[in-house]
C-alpha cells in the first residue's frame, strides 16, 4: 500500500515512528509538511535527528490546512497515495479529491483542534 503521511515534521513527531513502522511492514510511504528543524521545544537538538518531508509542497500552510490541490499532478507523478493519513498535526489536509481515503490521528485532542473545514462529524 502507498501511504502518503501529512504531519508538522520535527524530530520527535509521532508521524516519524509510524512511517517506520509501515515502511517495515512493507508498505511505501512519503511524507509531506512543514518541517521545524532541530529546534523543539525551546531547545536545539542535533541537526542529524531533522526529520524533513519527502514532497515539498510550494505553498505555505493557509490558516490550519496545507492545500494540495494545485500539488496532485506533481505528486502524482511521485507517488498516488492509497491511503493519506493526517498524524498529531495542527492543520488539515485539502485534497480536493474524494477517492482516496483519508484519516486523522491526533495525540494531542486535549491542546489542539482537529476538526477538519466544513466537514460534518
Amino acid at each position: 500500500m502507498k501511504i502518503l503521511i501529512a504531519a508538522i515534521h520535527p524530530p520527535v513527531s509521532s508521524g516519524r515512528y509510524m512511517a517506520w513502522a509501515f515502511q517495515r511492514l512493507g508498505h511505501q510511504v512519503l511524507s509531506v509538511g512543514p518541517t521545524v528543524g532541530g529546534n523543539v521545544w525551546n531547545m536545539s537538538i542535533d541537526a542529524k535527528y531533522n526529520w524533513s518531508p519527502n514532497f515539498e509542497v510550494k505553498k505555505e500552510l493557509i490558516g490550519h490546512a496545507l492545500d494540495l490541490k494545485d500539488n496532485w499532478i506533481e505528486l502524482e507523478k511521485l507517488f498516488r497515495p492509497d491511503l493519506v493519513l493526517t498524524i498529531d498535526s495542527q492543520f488539515s489536509v485539502k485534497m480536493g479529491r474524494s477517492d482516496i481515503p483519508h484519516a486523522l490521528f491526533g495525540v494531542d485532542n486535549h491542546l489542539s483542534e482537529y476538526r477538519i473545514d466544513n466537514v460534518e462529524w
